[in-house]
């Protein structure tokens, strides 16, 4: 490890570019030249790692680990972006910094850039291009106008799918297929269980369809983080208004934007959600001067939204009282299924809340235990 650290550092510190011998087929020798040259165009200490993990080698498989012990190591400031791979897969693109000015906004890179992840090199010039141009707040706009335009879009497919009317899609954007396939799906995989003759859709259909809603929950939870630090931007404190309250806005989207800016799993992007959503409410109850009281998503699945009353909840042995939905509280009392959120845990789908996701599925999202902030800053 200290040996790979201090090679890491000294590549660095000399060009601001590291690639390992297994990420050289992915970034041509014109490419690392074009990036070296990029840094050399910026002012702020900016590090691009291109490296090949393994989920037993000394990092855990985990960017964040490598920079972790990079900085604790050597203690270099600045921004750190790392280009992995796990066993040669398709490559992700993580952020990490340290002692960078306040409002630097750098770290929003990753996500502009990292909209197509199929060609390690390409991307990596690009995001140091932006950087030695100077273009990131032009980039950051037309990124930013995208992405509430598609966040739009799915808000009004997911009002027309609630409605029963059928939702207007693009063929480019695969969203048809996914529609087709998850409402033949949807309630198979809630129950887990397949009575004998019925139909069934092959795994690889839903992989595909959950490889579909997790980006499109990715999408969302990039859009309404992004609509709410620029709600918060645009707003002041004014006279009357309920200090604590402004302060609950900022708590929720700084808990929010921590978890997305850490290669989030998808139950984590489904908090930042939730989070975005309270942080609204509290700027709401800031204006009008009023206390944050924070609301109770639906406990089955937060991403119904607020819960309209309680209902007892049946999951294996135990029963509880929890806040549900108005949909999820007919579908209980017509003994069908509600839409819970479920995700894959060893290979298996399981509910949200039966999993070792925390805090997530000890506080249902809020619905049982509402300072979902104060469990983030207290460690998971």
């Amino acid at each position: 490890m200290e040996d790979e650290l201090e090679a890491i550092h000294q590549a660095l510190t000399e060009t601001g570019l590291y690639v390992d011998e297994g990420m050289r087929k992915h970034v041509s020798d014109e490419e690392i030249a074009q990036i070296e040259a990029n840094l050399a165009e910026v002012d702020a200490p900016v590090h691009v790692i291109a490296v090949t993990l393994e989920p037993k080698d000394v990092w855990a498989g985990s960017p964040e680990e490598l920079v972790t012990r990079l900085h604790d190591a050597y203690g270099d400031e600045g921004h750190y972006f790392v280009a992995s791979h796990v066993f040669d897969e398709h490559f992700r693109l993580t952020h990490r910094e340290y002692d960078v000015p306040t409002g630097d906004r750098t770290e929003r890179l990753a996500w502009i850039v990292d909209n197509d992840t199929s060609d390690v090199g390409a991307t990596l010039v690009d995001l140091t291009g932006i950087l030695a141009e100077g273009t990131l707040a032009e980039r950051y706009e037309e990124w930013s106008a995208q992405v509430s335009a598609r966040s739009a879009e799915m808000r009004a497919e997911r009002e027309a799918e609630d409605s029963g009317l059928s939702p207007v899609v693009t063929v480019g954007g695969g969203l048809l297929l996914l529609v087709v396939l998850w409402v033949l799906v949807r309630k198979a995989f809630a129950r887990r269980t397949v009575q004998q003759g019925a139909f069934v859709l092959p795994a690889s259909a839903v992989d595909r369809i959950r490889d579909a809603r997790d980006r499109s929950l990715q999408q969302r939870a990039r859009a309404d983080l992004l609509a709410l630090g620029e709600a918060i931007d645009a707003e002041e404190i004014a006279e009357g208004d309920d200090r604590s309250a402004w302060q609950s806005a900022l708590d929720h989207y700084e808990a929010a934007d921590k978890i997305l800016s850490a290669d989030p799993g998808i139950l984590d992007v489904v908090g930042v959600i939730v989070l975005a959503g309270r942080g609204h409410d509290a700027l709401a109850a800031a204006r009008s001067g009023k206390p944050h009281v924070p609301s109770k998503p639906c406990f089955l699945n937060p991403l119904h939204g607020a819960a309209s009353g309680n209902h007892a909840v049946t999951s294996g042995s135990a029963t509880i009282t929890a806040p549900l939905c108005r949909a999820c509280q007919k579908a209980l009392e017509r003994g069908s299924t509600p839409e819970v959120l479920d995700v894959l845990e060893d290979g298996k789908p399981v509910h949200y809340f039966e999993s070792s996701a925390e805090p997530w599925a000890s506080t249902g999202y809020g619905a049982l235990e509402t300072d979902l902030v104060r469990r983030l800053q207290g460690g998971r």
